[in-house]
């Protein structure tokens, strides 16, 4: 009997809570935001899963002391996949937190939840398509009424059959990936590169230095200060800026390519 770990990410009141209500079989009436950690073991077909549901979060870039909380844990606890639920309704603010998520480079699916409600918006998404162009799994469900749990637990069992992860990390534009390179270069050899990526800490080194560990940061100082002032001389952006802009670019591309607009439908009189 193997052991595995998942964790349950998404944005507050993206349904997250109430999918490992779903998937623990919890029978509970409460709703809202978590604000710190549930768990609980799920049987995975003669394995166990430990289920942990983390607090809601925006951003990796945490405000707030629950955020911290899930951010924390995702940089140093073994995680063995990600439970990302994505809020359909919202596609486009959702995918920016899947974005940053890829770039840990923790095995992942998607729960794509609320399509009823984006349908309802007039909204449909195509999910074969969202899932190739992530390369990751992408599992609908409407978590309020059990939809779609037991296609995210065979999902999860069929990754954990499988040999080698072929998710990657989205591209950046040519000016960042050759910054990014530059330090993760330098990162390398300072990171435990069997749990999180390199490129990770090489992001946040531009983004938001201040989530990362002065052990990092002292082994990038000077090339990461001289990066950041390139930056800002050839764009007019400082690092969050810029690595933020073009990572809501790049969860509004894939919105806008992978959602279909229904036809209206006429109210008789």
């Amino acid at each position: 009997m193997k052991q595995y770990t998942a964790v349950i990410v998404g944005q507050p009141n993206s349904g997250k809570s109430t999918l490992f209500k779903v998937l623990s079989d919890i029978k509970s009436s409460e709703s809202g935001p978590t604000v710190e950690m549930n768990s609980t073991d799920v049987n995975l077909y003669g394995d166990v899963l430990r289920l942990i549901d983390l607090p809601g979060l925006y951003s990796l870039n945490h405000l707030h002391p629950a955020e911290e909380i899930t951010f924390n844990f995702l940089l140093h606890q073994k995680i063995d996949i990600i439970i990302n639920v994505v809020d359909a309704s919202m596609l486009t603010r959702s995918l920016e937190l899947t974005a940053e998520l890829l770039e840990l480079g923790i095995p992942m699916v998607i729960a794509l939840n609320l399509e009823d409600i984006a349908e309802q918006q007039g909204i449909k998404i195509d999910y074969d398509l969202l899932a190739e162009l992530l390369n990751v799994p992408v599992v609908p469900t409407q978590a309020l009424y059990g939809k779609g749990a037991k296609a995210l637990i065979d999902t999860i069992r069929k990754i954990f059959n499988q040999k080698a992860n072929g998710q990657k990390p989205l591209e950046f534009t040519h000016h960042l990936e050759v910054a990014i390179n530059k330090i993760e270069k330098l990162i390398a050899p300072h990171t435990d590169t069997d749990a999180i990526l390199p490129r990770f800490y090489a992001i946040k080194s531009i983004e938001n230095p201040q989530v990362l560990s002065k052990n990092i940061l002292e082994h990038i100082e000077p090339e990461q200060q001289q990066v950041l002032a390139e930056i800002y001389s050839d764009h007019k952006l400082d690092g969050f800026e810029s690595i933020s802009y073009e990572r809501h670019h790049q969860a509004m591309s894939l919105s806008e390519k992978v959602s279909v607009t229904l036809p209206s439908r006429k109210v008789p009189f």
